[in-house]
């Protein structure tokens, strides 16, 4: 365990209520690594990170979060966002909202050259999402197409932002006898029992099922990209799936 000293601790700068300077020499050059990190639950901080990726997020964040941010400054050296709502709670009506942001900030970072290393969970608080971590790559010669997958509640798989061929083809795998529920506006398919509680032989069926999906995306061109925890509580992962033009 790793322990800091009164020293260190008085050492720390505070935060501010201002944005960052960029300036220094020290962040000039691009650096190799940077992190993307979901805090509290409505809070999206960048550490390690230029001035051209902190203005990227905060045009995405304008663009793509309907309620845009209520706060903005420098926490300890990361850049931080406090978003208006609360994004992280992954339910009701800003539960669409948010894993589209999501996306689309995977979308940005991945058309600039950042290449994600992984998402991964540093933390061990109760309501903890994760970090996602990415390096310095190469700027992709072509555009790629981003969606989301989403598994909601109990027994729901929502679709957002894919084609209608894509939804087609996921409605062909799952079958009308397995599917007792289905919505458009963001487009849902509910299955029959508890995929996302599943227990006994309910669990290897549940997943069956995603090595199908997987499949059938993949057959539409789709890899999976990321799965993120970006939910407090009883949560599972959210895929964002990526397909290269």
């Amino acid at each position: 365990m790793f322990s800091t000293s009164s020293a260190e601790i008085s050492e720390r700068q505070p935060a501010s209520d201002h944005p960052p300077d960029y300036s220094g020499s020290h962040l000039s050059i691009r650096p190799r690594y940077i992190c993307l990190s979901l805090n509290r639950t409505d809070t999206l901080r960048l550490i390690n990170c230029l001035t051209p990726t902190v203005e990227r997020v905060r045009q995405t964040i304008l663009v793509h979060w309907p309620r845009g941010f209520q706060n903005e400054r420098t926490y300890h050296g990361a850049h931080e966002f406090q978003l208006k709502g609360n994004p992280w709670r992954g339910e009701g009506s800003d539960a669409v909202p948010s894993r589209q942001l999501m996306c689309q900030l995977l979308a940005d970072f991945h058309h600039d050259g950042w290449v994600l290393v992984g998402s991964t969970d540093v933390s061990k608080k109760v309501d903890d999402k994760d970090c996602l971590f990415f390096r310095t790559g190469t700027i992709p010669s072509a555009k790629a197409h981003f969606f989301t997958v989403s598994f909601n509640e109990y027994d729901k798989i929502r679709l957002i932002g894919s084609s209608d061929e894509t939804i087609h083809a996921v409605r062909r795998m799952l079958g009308a006898h397995r599917i007792q529920n289905e919505q458009w506006l963001f487009p849902d398919a509910v299955y029959e029992g508890y995929l996302w509680l599943a227990a006994g032989s309910e669990t290897v069926a549940a997943r069956l099922l995603l090595l199908q999906l997987l499949d059938v995306l993949a057959a539409a061109g789709y890899e999976l990209h990321a799965a993120v925890d970006m939910s407090c509580g009883m949560d599972i992962d959210t895929w964002f799936m990526r397909k290269d033009l």
